[in-house]
């Protein structure tokens, strides 16, 4: 097979693995620990445009044993679109474990070791019975008018602070074996890097392979 065969299969691996990717929900994984102790378990938050102005944000909760969602205003962060005015941004109850506390302001909310966010979720800290824990999920319709809205609007970093800045942020509690550890979660580095990273490292290595003898085009 010649060089020019090789980088052009690459290419449309590439690109076609990328568009596969593509969909109109945004979903953040959160498995990455940035602060703290590790929990066992992880979440999961999914953005879906539901409607002309409107975003379903479904949280998923899979931590395991002890380990729930911290409360008040230290639970799970999100970011929203800064060029969007953060006013105009309202949510609704609709489904499962219902949060305790939802606060919306621009750069409010901190997070250990990391920046600031703009949305915070949290839930009852209380008896295990209130807590949001594994298995359980808990949906919020979040609506605004102006244009531009979308599942895409909440696709945004904190405000850096600390070691660093990432889309999403979850604080963890009730981590080991005597539930006294806790921790901050967040997403791994975005799935689009390592692709890219993959596909250039794979036309380097063909480039190299093909260097040392020359090969009909």
């Amino acid at each position: 097979m010649t060089r020019k065969a090789l980088l052009i299969i690459v290419a449309g691996l590439v690109l076609s693995a990328g568009a596969g990717s593509a969909r109109a929900d945004l979903t953040f994984n959160l498995v990455q620990v940035f602060s703290g102790t590790a929990p066992a378990g992880t979440l999961t938050a999914t953005f879906a445009d539901t409607g002309s102005g409107e975003v379903t944000l479904t949280m998923t909760n899979s931590l395991v044993g002890t380990e729930f969602v911290d409360g008040g205003g230290r639970g799970w962060f999100f970011n929203y679109d800064p060029g969007l005015d953060i006013s105009m941004l309202g949510y609704s109850y609709v489904s499962g474990d219902v949060a305790s506390n939802v606060k919306i302001s621009t750069d409010a909310y901190h997070a250990d070791g990391d920046g600031y966010y703009d949305i915070a979720f949290g839930w009852p800290t209380g008896p295990p019975s209130s807590r949001f824990v594994g298995g359980e999920t808990s949906v919020y319709k979040l609506t605004s008018t102006e244009a531009g809205f979308s599942s895409a609007s909440f696709d945004f970093l904190s405000a850096p602070s600390g070691i660093g800045a990432f889309p999403v942020a979850a604080h963890i509690q009730g981590i080991g074996p005597t539930g006294a550890d806790s921790g901050w979660i967040t997403v791994p580095a975005p799935g689009a890097v390592l692709l890219g990273a993959i596909g250039v490292g794979m036309v380097a290595w063909i480039k190299r392979r093909f260097s040392s003898a020359p090969v009909p085009e």
